[in-house]
């Protein structure tokens, strides 16, 4: 291909392809400006990806200023992607009251189950494998409310809300007692609020599903749970579907409202249900998250294995600073 009207219309498409998905990774950085920036943002390492392609092409078919700018795009791409992922994992990591080995450990597991998934084995199959002690849960329909009572003598503390529509509410499920003030269904079922009893030290736990971002509206549903979020107790844990990927301005908004960090960062979870499941934890999108605050130590985040639901379980170990220890979230042996 040294010449010819194919050798045009190859570079001038390379050229098209580079700009277009250059200029959707730099309207991504602007998510606070606009809800339709933010929707680009969830993309942006899928689009980073896909940009060295185009990049590539103009560096070995074409020469001179064309070929530069394919060059540029494939530093462009490596430069996001370090940018997005190449930060260490999760909050800040400061000194503990007590080290991890003198703290008791806990495990928390939480699942969009995909409301039309029939494959309720997979799923009490995984509880009985991980064990943890409480279980975040959303999508939970009818049908997986009913298949849930199977699992009342091991998690006999619990509070499914009820939605009203066919995808169902949030749930959570505890082995632990609840504690304190009544557990609640918050912005119509989507989200699930209680707290629970984790050894004599209370922690509020919250499961999340938001709805989906620009150009379905979401503004009703942050302005719902805005107040919630800033009256989240000191110590608190909120696990979820948030339909947005970790770096963009929706989740960094939940996180400042309710004064909560990461607890980690586990990796794509959702992937479109008619692409083979195999490829959701290589080029999924990273939108299942655990946040926390007041004193609580990551021990482990990590992605479980498939349940036949669209999304993967996040499993999230983590042990409990006294209530005397600084409000933040920490990690260890990350």
């Amino acid at each position: 291909m040294k010449g010819g009207p194919l050798r045009i219309v190859v570079i001038a498409l390379a050229m098209l392809a580079v700009a277009g998905l250059s200029l959707a990774i730099v309207l991504g950085f602007f998510g606070a400006t606009h809800p339709a920036f933010d929707s680009l943002s969830h993309f942006r390492i899928h689009f980073a990806a896909m940009l060295v392609f185009p990049g590539l092409l103009l560096a070995i078919v074409a020469s001179g200023r064309e070929r530069r700018v394919g060059l540029l795009a494939m530093v462009f791409s490596a430069a996001v992607t370090a940018a997005t992922l190449g930060t260490p994992l999760g909050g800040p990591v400061g000194p503990a009251a007590a080290s991890p080995g003198d703290l008791a450990r806990y495990r928390l597991l939480h699942l969009n189950l995909r409301f039309d998934n029939p494959d309720a084995a997979a799923f009490l199959s995984l509880l009985g494998s991980e064990q943890p002690d409480v279980v975040t849960l959303v999508e939970v329909s009818e049908p997986w409310a009913e298949r849930l009572k199977l699992t009342e003598a091991a998690y006999p503390h619990r509070l499914i809300c009820r939605r009203g529509i066919r995808i169902g509410g949030a749930a959570i499920l505890s082995k632990r007692p609840f504690a304190g003030s009544e557990p609640r269904c918050i912005d119509r079922g989507a989200m699930a609020l209680a707290t629970v009893d984790f050894g004599g030290t209370r922690i509020a736990v919250a499961a999340l599903h938001m709805g989906w971002p620009w150009p379905a509206e979401d503004d009703w549903q942050m302005a719902a749970l805005a107040p919630e979020l800033a009256n989240l107790a000191p110590r608190a844990i909120l696990a979820g579907d948030f339909n947005a990927a970790w770096w963009s301005a929706r989740v960094k908004t939940l996180m400042a409202l309710g004064g909560l960090e990461l607890a980690g960062r586990g990796g794509p979870t959702w992937l479109h249900r008619r692409l083979p499941a195999a490829l959701r934890p290589l080029i999924g999108l990273p939108i299942d998250h655990v946040m926390a605050k007041g004193g609580v130590i990551t021990l482990d985040l990590r992605r479980g294995p498939d349940v036949g639901s669209d999304h993967l379980p996040m499993i999230f170990d983590f042990a409990l600073l006294p209530e005397t220890g600084p409000p933040s979230v920490m990690q260890a042996g990350l």
